[in-house]
């Protein structure tokens, strides 16, 4: 038996349309939340704009957490924050998209893959475990629904105040 996709339900079990749907969701909304962390990285960089697309999340971060000096000390701590937080996100949104579910249910499901550990290490790799529910994957998405909120808001406070410093540059001050 198969899905309305085609998916055989011998891969993983029954799963619920809704799980299917969380997991989408997350994926989207994190998708734009990276091009939001872009967005901010070009707010700081004077670089070209394709100098730094397709780059992962963790390049990104620090990327701009190199470019924070210029920054007001007020609006630095607040992006620090707001990048932390979206690490903790990705890290979660990382283990629900690259974990095979087992028969998940919404009440709860137990993903599980295989992680590479540092070179030397015996065994050359781990398996790891992530939990989830229908509760925690919503809790998930609405948390980066959120960060891709306030990435925009410090991506437009960095430009104004660069914008800022230029302008008070040019007049002599």
């Amino acid at each position: 038996m198969t899905d309305q996709y085609g998916v055989p339900e011998s891969m993983f079990g029954p799963v619920p349309e809704e799980f299917y749907g969380l997991v989408g969701r997350v994926v989207m909304v994190s998708t734009l939340v990276e091009d939001r962390t872009l967005m901010l990285l070009w707010a700081l960089d004077d670089q070209p704009q394709p100098t730094h697309a397709g780059k992962p999340f963790w390049q990104l971060r620090q990327l701009i957490e190199q470019r924070l000096d210029d920054v007001a000390s007020d609006l630095r701590a607040e992006i620090a924050a707001v990048m932390s937080r979206v690490s903790e996100a990705m890290d979660r949104r990382n283990g629900l998209v690259h974990s095979l579910w087992p028969n998940p249910s919404l009440e709860e499901a137990q993903g599980w893959r295989s992680k590479r550990v540092p070179n030397g290490t015996p065994g050359g790799s781990e398996i790891v475990w992530t939990p989830t529910s229908e509760q925690a994957m919503a809790g998930d998405l609405l948390e980066l629904v959120e960060l891709n909120d306030e990435i925009a808001r410090l991506a437009n406070l960095v430009w104004a105040q660069r914008s800022n410093n230029r302008s008070s540059l040019g007049s002599g001050d």
